[in-house]
């Protein structure tokens, strides 16, 4: 996950991030390419079938992304910032739901998907000011990598 950082602050001019890093930490690096590799649904998880229609909690490493979600459906939700396995805390009935990406948690049948909230995959990205003065060669590996995929 520092990936981004790494870019944004010009350790690295050029990297590898998922599109879910990218929207929960909105680091100021440029997007060129989706390279379409690990996709996952990040989502809701529940062991109900549906969302209570009142206040609810949820936990999960993605609280940013949680909270905009949450609050374009009009739904009072209290997002708890956790890492790791979060099947265990929603078996636990610490929290209401999780939101996650499907390939991060175990395959628990009694875990139902309620919503997506997005598809993601890797991204290459790129350091805004490595772009200007590094154009030709970062340009150059853009557009192999895109003869690739």
């Amino acid at each position: 996950m520092d990936g981004p950082i790494i870019v944004e602050y010009g350790a690295a001019d050029i990297g590898i991030a998922g599109k879910d890093v990218l929207l929960e930490q909105k680091r100021e690096v440029i997007e060129l390419l989706d390279l379409g590799t690990n996709g996952s649904r990040l989502a809701v998880f529940s062991l109900r079938k549906e969302l209570p229609a009142y206040m609810i909690t949820i936990g999960t490493g993605y609280p940013r992304i949680a909270n905009a979600f949450f609050v374009s459906r009009g739904t009072q939700a209290n997002v708890i910032t956790l890492s790791g396995d979060l099947n265990n805390v929603v078996s636990f009935r610490l929290v209401d739901c999780i939101v996650d990406l499907d390939l991060q948690r175990n395959v628990d049948e009694s875990l139902h998907e309620l919503e997506m909230i997005t598809y993601v995959t890797d991204r290459l990205i790129v350091n805004r000011v490595s772009y200007i003065l590094k154009y030709p060669e970062i340009e150059s590996v853009c557009s192999a990598l895109s003869l690739v995929i």
